[in-house]
């Protein structure tokens, strides 16, 4: 059953009197004792609704209904079980006039536990009050339940309290991942209005790396995450009977990426997109959990400041921001940066593909990157679309891209498969366009990390805070980069990086490339492209649980035409901890040029 959730604090009566406002998640759980007090569904609203099958197709009121029921139990604690569908409005919950939740917007009909404070539910009879100030908004609701026991007794939760600290024991901002011992996320308690951003199988700490949570007695391995550049450092616990734990954290930074900053260049919010579950003050602070240097924020056809709400929550150096935007239109979806915050939005109306173009940039753009090429699905996606040949890399419908970059790793679109994301993209570059590859994490909810997927950009700077926003996105269009997932690599021919073009020389080719990741990262496989053929493979020694840094040199055959090279490597997914459904571990440079 879905539980609505709140602070985590011990004293769970005290704290639901504290808050207005509850939080769900999808887990059932139907097992409690109590009486119900409302079987059937009944349906408000004001429209007919014969698809919905589990209440009366015509409504049963517009936007309250009433009831009564009787409580033999009386002034205690409780938890109260209901199911719903397609609450849009702000439909509260009361009994005998008193806050109790808000539901949350669900499409199918889903069920949800939230507390009931001591104080609200009185021995004898009580009114049961469902109603919104916006009535003529559907939903259906019914099957209402209320526990004997109180809330915390028919979870049995534990307390959950980390400290996280770096080598020299300053604090760290971490993501803590909490995992049961057959892989499943951990039901998660009292989330809503939470200081710490909390989803089932995850919370973040502030920014002195301290957070608390509750979650369900269990076997736990419970593992606090600083991005690629830092180890992981892990605790189990199991289910003792012991009522709250202490739990300290230590994380080395093991990966050198001087001159490198990491960049998530497409980043929402529910605040601001309307979809998803992270608040703006969540984003904020799970970017310092992630170890994001550079967050450009995408809300979709909306231009948004983080900075007053990093001020808010003292974020000074752990990273800088770009506003930008998910420019979202019929034709795709376009991540555009700079942009000023108050300035126009470009118009997402425009169905030309080189007039929408000119549009994002007229309006001060100086980076346009093309999103899941291939969502929602690989004929329905831009690409699709438009109906790009993998093999030539011309599209049938004579469009020109024109875009300065492609995502080629979404950490959040499964849908698209690294190896379909790469085949597109060097069939671009073989046809003549200049396309840079990005890697981003597309997170729009607490649980799905920002920066897993991500860009790292040559930097003269190695504080995010110092680092000028028209020289990261000069070197994000001009491919100055790289697309990661896991892993970090510097790739070179001749001195020269990704993005640049070199004369063939005389004396040769000599390519360098050195990859780097933390030790629960596990590189295995590297190729080496140029013009889209591999020309150079090489399998990597085994060395897991080690954080590894090696640059490996090869000589290139001379070239016979003007050609790219492009590095590509591969690692091994980590464990339960890891929050995405790609199979394994990236890392492709950005391609360097060869004139003949």
């Amino acid at each position: 059953m879905q539980k609505t959730h709140s602070l985590p604090i011990i004293v769970l009566a005290v704290l639901a009197l504290v808050l207005g406002h509850s939080s769900a998640t999808d887990v059932q759980d139907d097992s409690f004792s109590g009486q119900v007090i409302l079987e059937g569904m009944i349906h408000l609203g004001d429209n007919t609704t014969p698809e919905w099958e589990e209440a009366a197709a015509e409504p049963d009121g517009l936007g309250e209904y009433v009831f009564k029921f009787k409580d033999s139990i009386g002034d205690s604690e409780r938890a109260l079980a209901f199911t719903t569908r397609d609450a849009h409005s702000e439909w509260v919950v009361k009994i005998n006039g008193k806050y109790v939740c808000t539901l949350k917007h669900r499409g199918e009909p889903s069920e949800f536990v939230v507390p009931v404070p001591k104080g609200i539910i009185r021995k004898g009879v009580n009114t049961f009050t469902l109603s919104t100030e916006k009535s003529g908004d559907d939903l259906t609701f019914g099957r209402v339940k209320i526990s004997d026991e109180p809330y915390s007794e028919v979870f049995d939760l534990r307390a959950i309290s980390v400290k996280c600290v770096d080598s020299n024991g300053s604090p760290l901002a971490c993501r803590i991942s909490i995992v049961g011992s057959d892989d499943s996320l951990a039901k998660t308690h009292f989330a809503d209005k939470s200081p710490f951003p909390t989803r089932d199988g995850v919370v973040y700490t502030n920014l002195d790396g301290i957070a608390e949570v509750l979650v369900e007695a269990g076997d736990y391995t419970i593992t606090a995450s600083h991005g690629p550049e830092f180890s992981i450092d892990q605790k189990n616990i199991t289910d003792s009977g012991e009522m709250s734990y202490d739990l300290n954290f230590n994380l080395i930074h093991e990966v050198d990426t001087t001159g490198w900053l990491s960049a998530d260049t497409h980043l929402h919010t529910y605040t601001h997109s309307g979809h998803g579950d992270a608040s703006t003050d969540e984003r904020i602070i799970t970017l310092a959990g992630d170890h994001t240097e550079i967050a450009i924020s995408t809300d979709h056809n909306k231009q948004i400041d983080y900075r007053p709400t990093m001020k808010k929550h003292g974020v000074k150096d752990e990273y800088t921001h770009i506003t930008g935007n998910e420019v979202s239109t019929d034709l795709g979806h376009f991540n555009s940066f700079p942009l000023p915050a108050d300035g126009a939005i470009p118009d997402a109306s425009i169905t030309n593909w080189a007039l929408l173009n000119k549009e994002i940039r007229d309006k001060g753009a100086e980076v346009v990157i093309l999103n899941h090429p291939r969502w929602p699905s690989f004929v329905k996606g831009p690409f699709g679309v438009q109906e790009l040949n993998q093999e030539t890399g011309l599209f049938t419908s004579g469009i020109d891209l024109a875009v300065d970059a492609i995502e080629l790793i979404n950490s959040d679109d499964e849908g698209s498969p690294f190896d379909v994301s790469i085949k597109d993209w060097f069939a671009l570059l073989n046809a003549g366009n200049h396309v840079m590859a990005a890697g981003s994490s597309d997170s729009h909810a607490v649980y799905v990390p920002t920066g897993l997927g991500r860009t790292w950009v040559k930097s003269k700077t190695d504080v995010p805070s110092k680092a000028t926003q028209r020289r990261i996105a000069a070197n994000i269009r001009d491919g100055h980069s790289s697309a990661a997932l896991g892993l970090f690599g510097v790739v070179e021919i001749n001195g020269k990086g990704s993005g640049e073009q070199l004369k063939q020389p005389m004396s040769g080719l000599n390519l360098s490339f050195r990859i780097a990741h933390a030790s629960w990262a596990d590189v295995y496989h590297i190729d080496v492209y140029v013009n889209g053929e591999v020309v150079h493979q090489i399998e990597v020694p085994p060395h897991k649980d080690i954080a590894f840094d090696k640059t490996f040199n090869h000589t290139l055959a001379d070239v016979e035409q003007d050609s790219w090279v492009v590095c590509v490597a591969y690692g091994k997914r980590p464990g339960a901890w890891w929050a995405t459904d790609f199979p394994e571990l990236y890392f492709a440079s950005n391609p360097i040029f060869i004139k003949k």
